[in-house]
């Protein structure tokens, strides 16, 4: 019987076809809310290269396809992926963990992320003429294109990375976290249902060691796409430096709080950001920066917010946030409670499977649940730890500042760059602190989970080498060609300067061999440039 009600894992999607047969390991996927097996999925390692095979023999004729044909496909994924919302969100809920409500808005924001991609790839992708000489500027694509996406948004993070590429005209190859199968396999049924040409998409399933290295590596794939953690962009750049890639990986986000800040405001805008999904949002808020004199009373309303949060399974309604993925990340999570308590880390709220927020229901073997946390940081972060930059979970470290730019010199030093919230009352200030602060976005008054898809989602330093976002990406993933040109008859007396014409070169006229100006148009050149030019 299929746990899920819904679905069954079908393998890899290779040439146009589920491909089931033979297996080097299984991916086993369980219910984190209830420790129960959903299914186990087969993976193979033949698959990477039955699938680079595919999308290179497949690039050259899906790269002719006209803009147009390219558009319509992604229309109906568009109208078939707002058909099935409701099977899609049960599907992420039931296999990640988020709330069945969070899971229903990632899913609209899905669909209103390809519609925007529609309202933009036109004016990117159409070629654009010379204004004053004949001559074109085209976009090409960069032909094969791995795309590698983590497990927090199953359906969203592919998408926004998938579709610029296959409307640029790329072939794609795409490798899911292998904590998702199951909603990677849902999307997959919708390109399938899309009836691309065969080898335009594959899915591999599989693990990081051999399948997503083994993409990252090969020479015949000719770009790495991939969001993720810090640890896959650091690895990314190592393995696949010899081609073309863009990362975004993460970093999560620091919250600095003004003097002046609404204070109500703050605290709700920071618990949300720390705590939603369970803190496994790429930008979700790590770190808590305070002017002295707001500390006390934010912390008050900080605490009282997160002690009052529902923990719940992820179909209650009512519910803030689930478990964790999987039990292996709620390990994780409670080994770095723990060596941050050894490292002298005093924690206001004692969070893991042993919180207060937590049932006895929720602590059974196999269930992922855990309840946030937050602790006080006196000096310098302590070198030894991980960062709550890397930790995936509902963490929240608060430090007491002189003022806003030490925290501004504090967040510029650190090693990532994704996102930032400054609160304060003062527009002004807001403005002098977003221009020194580093990062990708800098929110005001908003906390750092907040992000429109009509703006690119960058990431500095170690949160990556690129910005997601429709337009970036397809900026990203094609290259600008240009073409000027000329046709008809060549006419000597357009020649350049010293360049006598022979009269071996057939002239008749015999005033055209007198050197004649040289008028090149208004903004083309030639080299090495000409005087007077």
């Amino acid at each position: 019987m299929d746990p899920l009600g819904i679905t069954r894992h079908r393998g890899d999607y290779l040439w146009g076809s589920f491909y089931r047969e033979g297996a080097d390991g299984l991916i086993e996927t369980r219910d984190p809310a209830t420790g129960v097996s959903l299914d186990q999925v087969p993976w193979r390692r033949a698959s990477v290269d039955s699938a680079i095979e595919d999308g290179n023999k497949s690039a050259p004729s899906w790269s002719r396809k006209p803009l147009s044909d390219r558009i319509r496909a992604i229309h109906r994924l568009r109208d078939l992926m707002d058909g099935r919302r409701e099977r899609f969100a049960e599907v992420i809920s039931r296999e990640m963990g988020k709330p069945l409500w969070e899971a229903r808005l990632e899913c609209i924001a899905a669909v209103r992320a390809i519609e925007l991609l529609l309202e933009q790839c036109r004016g990117l992708l159409t070629p654009k003429s010379h204004p004053t000489t004949r001559g074109v500027l085209l976009r090409r694509p960069m032909g094969t294109i791995a795309v590698l996406t983590p497990y927090p948004y199953p359906i969203f993070s592919p998408l926004q990375l998938l579709l610029p590429c296959l409307v640029g005209g790329n072939t794609v190859i795409w490798k899911p976290s292998s904590l998702v199968p199951l909603s990677s396999q849902k999307l997959t049924e919708a390109f399938d249902a899309v009836q691309l040409p065969a080898g335009t998409f594959s899915l591999v399933q599989g693990p990081r060691d051999p399948i997503g290295n083994a993409l990252i590596t090969d020479e015949r794939v000719d770009m790495v796409v991939a969001a993720g953690s810090p640890e896959l962009g650091a690895r990314l750049r190592k393995l696949g430096r010899n081609r073309p890639h863009w990362v975004q990986s993460g970093g999560k986000g620091w919250a600095i709080v003004c003097e002046d800040a609404d204070l109500d405001r703050a605290a709700y805008e920071i618990v949300t950001g720390a705590f939603l999904t369970s803190g496994q949002r790429c930008n979700a808020t790590s770190r808590l920066l305070v002017e002295r004199s707001a500390a006390e009373p934010l912390l008050k309303r900080v605490r009282a917010l997160t002690m009052a949060l529902n923990i719940a399974p992820p179909t209650d309604p009512d519910g803030f946030c689930g478990p964790l993925v999987d039990e292996t990340a709620q390990h994780d999570f409670e080994q770095q409670l723990l060596e941050y308590r050894e490292a002298g880390i005093e924690f206001v709220i004692e969070g893991g499977s042993a919180s207060p927020l937590l049932n006895k229901r929720m602590r059974r073997r196999g269930q992922s649940y855990v309840g946030p946390a937050i602790g006080l940081l006196n000096g310098d972060f302590p070198a030894d730890l991980r960062a709550p930059e890397e930790i995936d979970g509902p963490l929240l470290i608060l430090q007491v500042v002189g003022d806003a730019s030490e925290a501004i010199d504090a967040y510029n030093k650190h090693p990532y760059g994704l996102a930032a919230s400054v609160f304060t009352q003062s527009e002004a200030r807001f403005q002098e602190l977003a221009r020194d602060l580093r990062a990708g976005s800098v929110n005001w008054n908003r906390g750092t989970i907040v992000a429109s898809v009509r703006f690119p989602n960058a990431g500095l330093r170690s949160s990556g080498m690129g910005a997601e976002g429709n337009a970036a990406l397809l900026l990203a993933c094609t290259w600008p060609q240009s073409n000027l040109s000329i046709n008809g008859r060549f006419d000597p007396s357009q020649r350049v300067p010293g360049m006598p014409w022979p009269a071996e070169m057939g002239i008749v006229d015999p005033s055209s061999l007198a050197t004649p100006p040289f008028r090149p148009d208004d903004d083309t050149m030639m080299l090495p440039p000409l005087k007077n030019d």
